[in-house]
């Protein structure tokens, strides 16, 4: 049996720097901490990298934000949890069985009270001994998955990173042909497809749907449009993440739209390789309450404010970029029209001004918008659709 080496994450004072002209809204002040503050155990041990043979967890971890100890070709796979114990063990079970090495995979538990603990120490056990793969687990009171993820980047010492929430999981190739694009490229940022897949299911095909974000032209367009992937398609170099201070601890939702949309408006370059990176896992019987739709549109007004922000401040105003923001403009203005008007008013006054040619893109709604106006138009559309409804 393998025993539990204590490693103590070293920790360094300062802020983020970020390279790029980014709006202060975008940067993230890096956290301190005392060195008891977050303790790293290394579950597997046996680590040789570039020919170094070592045992990873006998030394210091490296502090917040630091580029100590980056290791040039390891990938770092950082996977918060909470209480998914049943599931953990199929994420744990794809990130070793990537056809990539080296790997380090960083457990970070957010306080569960099942036995997740024994999951990752047990995977450790009955997986071989390689020397280009390790473990590590940390477990900590529970503070957000957002909060998981950074004590996880501050522990990294790849030179690449991927996050990977406990209930999804990677296809075996995902490592190896989005380090090489990122290598044949020389961008930071790479990304890819995934399915959708459903919690208790096996893998029929009916229980998986093929997705793709496509090509990013413009990822800050993209990204404030409404492009979207998974946390887990993007792989990116460690230091990206770090010179925008990591997750943003202050989201209740759409964290990972916050975090990807900062990382490409420090002007990060992106790759896409179209192939499945992962699978995307919606669960049975789940629904968003009244309460959670309106913390969801909470956040998504503030990410395209700072994303207007950004814009505003650095001067980086794009064609692409007004339709894209005015697109996601009068979407989000549309989740207010029946609940409050006045706001659905105010953010398709911001949307003319950013884009004073916007019309919708469907050519019905875009032909009744040029005749009713934008709000005529969307009482028009949904008394069409309630009619249509009652006549089913």
């Amino acid at each position: 049996m393998r025993g539990i080496v204590d490693s103590s994450l070293r920790t360094q004072s300062g802020t983020s720097v970020v390279v790029c002209s980014v709006h202060a809204a975008q940067i993230r002040e890096a956290p301190t901490a005392k060195p008891s503050e977050y303790q790293f155990h290394c579950v597997s041990k046996g680590v040789s990298r570039s020919g170094d043979h070592h045992e990873l967890g006998s030394g210091t971890r490296p502090g917040p934000w630091s580029n100590g100890e980056l290791e040039p070709d390891l990938v770092s796979v950082i996977v918060p949890t909470f209480n998914r114990s049943g599931l953990l063990q199929r994420a744990l079970d794809s990130v070793w069985g990537q056809d990539y090495r080296p790997l380090e995979l960083l457990v970070v538990d957010d306080g569960s009270t099942d036995n997740t603990k024994d999951v990752v120490e047990a995977f450790a056990k009955e997986t071989t001994c390689q020397n280009s793969f390790s473990v590590f687990y940390h477990g900590q009171s529970n503070g957000g998955g957002q909060r998981a993820r950074n004590v996880g980047l501050k522990a990294a010492r790849g030179r690449y990173v991927r996050f990977l929430d406990s209930d999804d999981w990677l296809e075996s190739t995902a490592m190896r042909i989005q380090v090489r694009a990122l290598l044949d490229s020389g961008n930071g940022v790479c990304y890819g497809d995934w399915i959708d897949a459903y919690e208790g299911e096996s893998v029929p095909e009916k229980a998986r749907v093929k997705c793709s974000a496509g090509a990013f032209e413009d990822p800050v367009a993209s990204l404030l449009g409404k492009q979207w992937a998974p946390n887990f398609c993007y792989l990116l170099e460690r230091n990206l993440a770090q010179k925008v201070g990591g997750w943003s601890e202050n989201y209740q939702a759409l964290q990972d739209r916050d975090f990807i949309n900062r990382i490409a408006c420090t002007g990060a370059a992106f790759s896409y390789t179209p192939v499945t990176i992962g699978y995307y896992c919606h669960h049975h019987g789940s629904r968003v309450s009244r309460q959670d739709s309106q913390i969801w549109n909470a956040c998504m007004g503030r990410i395209i404010k700072d994303g207007i922000s950004f814009l505003d401040t650095s001067s980086q105003w794009t064609e692409a970029r007004r339709k894209a923001v005015a697109g996601s403009l009068f979407d989000h203005a549309r989740r207010y029209f029946d609940s409050d008007r006045k706001a659905y008013r105010e953010l398709l006054a911001m949307m003319a001004g950013i884009d004073p040619t916007f019309r919708p893109l469907k050519p019905l709604h875009r032909w009744v918008t040029s005749i009713l106006g934008f709000e005529r138009a969307e009482t028009f559309r949904r008394r069409v659709k309630r009619v249509l409804r009652l006549n089913e």
